[in-house]
Order: structure tokens, then sequence, then C-alpha cells
């Protein structure tokens, strides 16, 4: 049987089936085997050895960390086979065939009679977001309440962080009014104002070298705040209270200066690779060869050092002692792919076609790049507030006979976080 999904890294791989659920442990498997699972999962990923030769998955996207992770280890990895945890029999022999985006496996009885996959995921196509002119003036907010992403939950002390800044980042950007934001029940974040994804998609389209130019920008700020938590490493062998908070507010301070790039990377990159994949769709290309081959050497470095920035939102470090991740953006187009070429050649309205295509071949890999960047930059920031944090955590603990678990600090809000430390801090000062 064969099953039509998405190559998100490319390469032909056969191994036997083994079905991950989300609470277990990968094991060394004494075959080549072809893991399926539900949706990427990084802690997976960067625990596997090198029996696992393909992975596959119900859901998922092209720039995502652990597709990224994949393409680096030039694991074969398809995405979006509906139901693949179901429908393939575990300890079957299985197929990845990524020039074709397919699976060849075997499907459990009642499931015979599936054929695809479900690969629908974006809010709107190519056909809406290509204008002949876009300036970033025409660049839209969404004067309604949205929640971005409502699978991430975000604790008290990290969301009094970062809303104020989070919210000036369609200002900074595109000359927005600042936009508003808040939490629901669940601790998602809302967001009042944001600029348009769908917008930006058509701005960037026309505009491909504003995104080079303020990636330029940003990467600038970025290395300089890599430059300044490596000059606070020095500092973590410090146990002085003083000290300690003193690189929290600094880091505070870092990661707040992120913020305002959030519209260049992480906001859009999904939506963006998506609408290139709906552009070839559009010429009747399914396979699309050039995002397979999407790189990041933050990934690189990140593999390389064997340490994985975790579960960055909710800030639960998986090392004890923060860690930098280091990279730089890459700024080569994709190459030009001769049947998307070809294609375009034969078609009435190749001019606008060709315009976007070369906006593509330049914003993809760029975008993608960048989406690494501030997940790894930020992840960096995260490690050392993390380790401030629990410091101050076993401090407080250790001097006034407490038994607090860390989640207390982080379910405080920041404005409470810091007249607690404070008071402590001026009782050192008495004592002293």
């Amino acid at each position: 049987m064969e099953l039509h999904g998405l190559c998100v890294s490319k390469g032909n791989a056969t191994g036997i089936v083994k079905i991950i659920n989300p609470n277990d442990k990968l094991e060394h498997y004494l075959s080549p085997t072809i893991i399926v699972m539900k949706k990427l999962d990084r802690k997976f990923l960067v625990e596997m050895d090198k029996s696992v030769v393909g992975v596959i998955a119900e859901e998922g996207n092209i720039g995502s960390h652990g597709a990224g992770i994949l393409r680096q280890l030039n694991i074969p990895c398809i995405l979006r086979i509906k139901n693949a945890t179901q429908i393939l029999v575990n300890n079957s022999k299985a197929t990845i065939d990524g020039s074709k985006s397919i699976v060849k496996c075997q499907l459990s009885d009642e499931y015979l009679n599936i054929s695809s996959s479900d690969s629908g995921s974006i809010a709107f196509s190519y056909l809406n977001i290509t204008k002949k002119n876009f300036d970033i003036h025409d660049i839209q907010a969404i004067n309604s309440w949205i929640c971005p992403r409502p699978d991430r939950i975000y604790q008290e002390l990290r969301y009094s962080i970062m809303c104020d800044v989070f919210a000036s980042s369609g200002h900074y950007l595109f000359g927005l009014p600042e936009a508003k934001v808040k939490r629901n029940d669940q601790g998602a974040i809302l967001i009042y104002g944001q600029p348009s994804i769908e917008s930006v998609c058509s701005f960037l389209l026309c505009s491909p070298s504003w995104l080079i130019d303020k990636s330029k920008e940003r990467t600038i700020e970025f290395n300089k705040i890599k430059l300044t938590l490596k000059s606070l490493e020095s500092e973590l062998i410090t146990s002085n209270l003083s000290m300690i908070y003193g690189i929290f507010n600094t880091c505070i301070d870092l990661y707040r200066s992120i913020f305002k790039y959030s519209f260049t990377s992480q906001a859009i990159s999904d939506d963006l690779i998506e609408l290139y994949v709906d552009f070839c769709k559009q010429l009747g290309i399914t396979t699309i060869k050039d995002i397979s081959n999407l790189k990041s050497e933050y990934v690189k470095q990140c593999l390389n050092s064997k340490i994985d920035p975790g579960v960055s939102q909710r800030w639960n470090s998986q090392k004890i002692l923060p860690h930098i991740w280091d990279g730089c953006i890459n700024y080569t187009p994709l190459e030009i792919e001769p049947i998307i070429q070809n294609t375009i050649n034969e078609k009435a309205n190749h001019q606008i076609l060709q315009r976007d295509y070369e906006a593509f071949r330049i914003i993809i890999p760029l975008v993608y790049q960048l989406s690494e960047e501030y997940f790894y930059v930020s992840s960096s920031i995260n490690s050392f507030i993390n380790w401030a944090i629990a410091m101050i955590c076993n401090y407080i603990n250790i001097k006034e006979g407490y038994n607090r678990d860390i989640d207390y600090y982080y379910n405080m809000s920041l404005f409470d976080f810091c007249p607690l430390v404070e008071k402590q801090l001026k009782k050192e000062i008495v004592y002293e």
C-alpha cells in the first residue's frame, strides 16, 4: 500500500515499523527501524541511535525544530500521514521514498481503503496572498482577540516578563499601533491588534530584500546577546544572592529585547513555508525537493554539542548549568528547481509567478534559519534565567527554612517575584 504525505527530510529508507507513544522511551533496535509517531517530538529525536533510519508522523511542519534535526542527521522523514499510528502495523516492514513523498507499507485490515493524507494546514493560500504591489504600510492589524498558539501555555513569570514587549513587535517592525496581550484561562497568549500574517506574507513576496536587511540588523543584536551571556558565564560559580539576582535581571532585559523581532521568524515561518508548498501545488507540483534540504547552523551546533534546549516555553531546562547555543545565518537562496522553472515558463501569468518564485527562493531558507536563530538564542537566555531562579529558590529555602519547589516562583508574577528577592537582599544587608 502507498500512503502520500509531505517529505521534510530527503532520502529513502526501509525498516521495521515501531509505533511510538508520547510516554514511551526510545530503545536500541537490533534492525533498521522506522519510528512512527503522532507528531515530531524533540525528546525522541535527540535520543535516537543509528538503528533509526526513518521517521513518519501524522502531524508536523517543514520548519519545525524536529524536522530540522532530522535533516541535519540525514534521516528521511514523511509527515502528514493521516492516522499513521493506527493504520501502520507494528513490527511490519515499511519503505520511505522521499523523492515521491510516499510510504510503502502494510496496513491494518480495517484501514485498507485509506489512500492519502490530510495535508492542509494553513488558513490562507498562495492565491490569497500574491499581490501586484504591496507596501509595508499596507500591512494590516487584526482588530480582534486571536490565540496564535493555543497549545503553548505560559507560566505567570514568563508571561509577565514578555507581555508588554511582545505587544510592541508589530509597531517596531511595521509601524502598527501597539497590540494588547493577555492570557486565556489555560495560560495561552491572546493578542488584539496582531499584524495579519497574511498581509505580512504579501509584503515579503513583494519585498524580500526588506527581510534580508532586517535579519542582518537582528543578527547583530542577537550576537551581542550571545556575547553578553558569555561574559556572564564566569559569574556562574557565585552563591552571592545579589550577583545571582543581577544575572537574572540582565537576562530579563536580553529576553525582552528579542521579542520585537518575533514577526521576522517564529510568528511567520511555518505559514511562509506552507505558502511555498501551496505555490508549488498551484503549478501542479506535489513533491518539492528543495524544502527537504533546509538546514540551520544552530541545529548543527546543537547536535554537535549533544545538548538540546528542551521545552523552552515552559522554562524547564534539561541542563543544570546554562548553555549558549551558537550559529550563523546563511543567505544562499534555494537552488532553482528545473521542474518548477519550466512549469512557470509555460504559464500565461509567468511574470508574476516568476517574481514570486524568486522571492520564495530568498525568504524560505532565510525565514527558516531566522526561526531557529530565534529559538536557540531565546533558549540560551532562558537557560540562564532557569539557573538564576533555581539558585534563588535554593538560597531562600536554606536561609528561611522553606521547602518550596521552583514552580512556586515560576507561578509568581515578576511584580511579586522581584520584591520578594529584594526583601531577602535587604535582610542580608541587615545581617551583615
